[in-house]
């Protein structure tokens, strides 16, 4: 099933050559977790090989441009290079392939949105921010078919996505299900379709002190297309809306007093005020 990248951004080191568009994409995106915060900023690598590049050569398309790239595929990328200190570093990022893009108006407002098709990497668990928000997160094997010139075969390559789906703030008169349902419904080896509301990256060094790559996606909504083959028996049922005012009021509560408890869907949730959502 197809997947769809969009991300919009300013284009940055804009190079053409040998019939490849490559380029830096600085995306700019609202903190789900604290609006209050400051806006997370990711830098994207994007490369077209198709009427892309020629059109940007024509324009031609100059750095600090604003722009929106329509994208069919993403890939870690790692390389080494020297350290300050005479030794060396790894450095990573992602990598967007691009099947087209378009000047957008200046004062417009950058946006993320697609969808990925991939596995869950596990069984989705659902926690609430100390504000009360809840939010459900489960990682997604993304799956790509790449061509081999060499084999002359396809090849599969996998990115992991850590996904986050967002429920509304206490406040709002109106509350999504939406993290309800993924404690529900989503289990691991589950064929998942997740609409994407914004995406970062962003490094971080493992316990065995490798560097690592996370790709964040933020959701609004999921679907469920395919149940894992080893699901036998249905999870239990999360808590129904109505009791979930009572369940974020023991978080809110459990946050003031410095506790955290873990949880599973239909039991009391996790407090978690942390960056990262996992």
């Amino acid at each position: 099933m197809q997947n769809l990248i969009i991300v919009s951004g300013i284009a940055t080191d804009v190079v053409v050559a040998e019939g490849k568009l490559r380029m830096s994409l600085a995306h700019t995106g609202p903190q789900p977790s604290d609006p209050s915060r400051g806006a997370r900023v990711t830098v994207f690598e994007v490369e077209a090989n198709n009427g892309v590049a020629e059109w940007a050569a024509t324009l031609p398309l100059v750095n600090g441009t604003p722009v929106t790239a329509f994208c069919y595929r993403a890939e870690e990328q790692q390389l080494v290079v020297p350290d300050d200190e005479g030794g060396q570093k790894a450095i990573m990022w992602l990598k967007l392939y691009a099947n087209n893009i378009i000047i957008r108006d200046p004062d417009s407002k950058e946006v993320v949105s697609g969808m990925l098709v991939g596995r869950a990497g596990r069984d989705a668990e659902m926690k609430f921010l100390p504000t009360g928000t809840p939010f459900s997160n489960f990682p997604v094997a993304v799956d790509y078919g790449v061509f081999n010139p060499t084999t002359q075969k396809w090849d599969n390559t996998t990115t992991w996505c850590r996904v986050t789906v967002w429920g509304s703030r206490p406040d709002a008169a109106t509350q999504s299900n939406a993290p309800l349902n993924a404690a529900d419904k989503v289990l691991k080896g589950a064929l998942v379709q997740v609409v994407i509301d914004d995406l970062h990256a962003s490094t971080w060094p493992a316990q065995d002190g490798t560097l690592r790559l996370s790709v964040d996606v933020s959701a609004r909504q999921f679907s469920v297309l395919k149940a894992p083959a080893s699901a036998e028996t249905k999870p239990a049922a999360p808590p129904p809306m109505a009791h979930l005012a009572a369940v974020r009021a023991a978080a809110a509560a459990a946050a003031s007093a410095g506790e955290v408890t873990t949880a599973k869907a239909g039991v009391t949730p996790v407090v978690d005020d942390s960056e990262a959502p996992f």
